[in-house]
């Protein structure tokens, strides 16, 4: 009976987390910009593998390897830039109406 419980218990506990956490703390900043940079990369890191390893690719791939970390880097000092913003502005508000 308790193990039969145990079972049920761990099972809830794994949906719970594979359904509800990962909506919650999903990247807002990743968008179809940074996906395709990744995908982009990818490609030419194929193509480098499969080409032999050849100088060529492999600038290649490394040009679209900065490119791609650039991006996802300025995407998210972006939305940490805003969401800092939107708390100072919600601090501000709140304080405003306090006084």
């Amino acid at each position: 009976m308790i193990y039969i419980l145990c079972n049920i218990s761990v099972g809830m506990m794994s949906y719970f987390c594979k359904n509800v956490c990962t909506e919650t703390f999903k990247n807002k900043w990743y968008n179809e910009e940074c996906k395709f940079a990744i995908e982009e990369m990818k490609k030419a890191r194929e193509k480098w593998l499969i080409k032999g390893r050849k100088e060529k690719e492999e600038q290649e791939h490394h040009h679209k390897r900065k490119e791609a970390h650039k991006i996802i880097r300025n995407k998210k000092k972006t939305y940490m830039k805003n969401v800092i913003e939107s708390i100072e502005e919600d601090q501000k508000h709140n304080n405003k109406e306090n006084v």
